[in-house]
């Protein structure tokens, strides 16, 4: 997920993460990350990474979970600043919190309708490797998704990942 680049900004916003609507805000996500980074290298302005930030996720960041986002964002701030300028410090504290993530009631039923509808399309389907990859998304995404079950199979997966901002 996400574009990929940075220009050295430590991957701060490159990952598909930010505010979701459930709680809290795209000024608040992005200022911390911007604000680590720049205790790390002091070349990156705030001010302008926080705008980037925030433009660059305006609408797919909206689209998870308030739970999720906090839970990256603390990682991230806790990250030592070797691991931010050198690694994928981002990309790491997604993986670490979304393994941890429980998968909520309308995600385990978008699963099954996306399990139905693979099935009836004639794909390959595991239910498990749904919960895992759309336990970030927020009910009300996944809810919008869900529409996209009733579309010729052809038109799914795009309606998808147009709905989930993927």
């Amino acid at each position: 997920s996400g574009s990929g680049g940075g220009g050295g900004n430590g991957n701060y916003n490159n990952n598909g993460i930010g505010p979701s609507s459930s709680g809290g805000s795209a000024a608040s996500y992005c200022q911390a990350a911007c604000s680590k980074v720049n205790q790390c290298d002091s070349s990156v302005d705030v001010q302008v990474c926080t705008a980037d930030c925030q433009n660059d996720g305006a609408v797919s960041l909206s689209k998870l979970r308030a739970e999720y986002v906090s839970q990256v964002q603390s990682c991230f701030v806790a990250t030592d600043c070797a691991t931010i300028l050198t690694g994928d410090a981002l990309g790491d504290c997604e993986t670490q919190v979304q393994a941890a993530l429980t998968p909520t009631p309308t995600t385990t039923d978008f699963c099954e309708q996306a399990y139905e509808a693979d099935v009836s399309c004639g794909k390959n389907a595991s239910k498990g490797e749904c919960l895992a990859a759309a336990k970030q998304f927020s009910d009300a995404a996944l809810n919008a998704a869900k529409s996209c079950f009733s579309k010729s199979c052809n038109k799914i997966d795009d309606c998808v990942e147009a709905e989930l901002g993927h």
